[in-house]
């Protein structure tokens, strides 16, 4: 841990990339639930297996239940205007760009978060050549040169990956589950405080 702690002061050198890294992360997470979460209430409103609500007010607006009942009105009307066929081909037009946005963004995220990368890599290069080079030569005549070797190269690259990796957790996971657990409380409160109140117990007796 400590030791994380060490690398992660790097990475506070390069906040900017993180910020625009944490962004592009809550846009995938956003899109991706907002392709998972509506298919099943547009097919539902096409073969009719949910009912039609009238909706007074079709205007957009940045809440979920506005985006909801925009998409159902849109749906609905073409539905009326025409066939099926029309409202399904709407649909799977939009699943493809919300599927599309989703991976741009999650692509973004992923460029933004290489720099942050080749940036600490550089960074603790540099200092171990700084290192290096202020050690008295007494030090390289104790110490075997192959050992000197593998922590300047083959230990950094394995930092190296353990960083990506680390990094990646320490800006996705967070936002996933923040943003998950969002989506489940507005579709289901009760069911949400339900598998919330179940799993510790479920994790317990297993």
């Amino acid at each position: 841990m400590k030791d994380l702690l060490k690398i992660f002061k790097y990475v506070l050198r390069y906040y900017k990339y993180g910020i625009l890294n944490i962004i592009f992360n809550v846009l995938t997470v956003i899109f991706s639930l907002f392709s998972l979460t509506m298919v099943i209430p547009f097919l539902g409103i096409l073969f009719g297996t949910i009912e039609n609500h009238e909706i007074n007010d079709t205007t957009f607006s940045i809440n979920p239940s506005s985006v909801k009942d925009y998409f159902y009105f849109q749906i609905q009307t073409i539905i009326d205007n025409g066939e099926k066929i029309d409202a399904l081909l709407y649909i799977c037009l939009l699943i493809i760009v919300m599927f599309f946005l989703r991976n741009f963004f999650r692509y973004l995220a992923l460029y933004f978060l290489v720099p942050i990368r080749n940036n600490i890599v550089h960074d603790l290069r540099t200092d171990i050549h700084k290192k290096m080079v202020s050690l008295q030569v007494s030090f390289f005549t104790k110490k075997k040169k192959g050992d000197i070797i593998s922590r300047m190269s083959t230990d950094l690259v394995e930092v190296e990956w353990s960083i990506m990796s680390s990094l990646e957790m320490i800006f996705r996971d967070p936002i996933q589950i923040i943003l998950y657990i969002i989506t489940l409380i507005f579709i289901s409160p009760q069911l949400t405080l339900f598998v919330i109140i179940l799993f510790p117990i479920t994790g317990i007796i297993i």
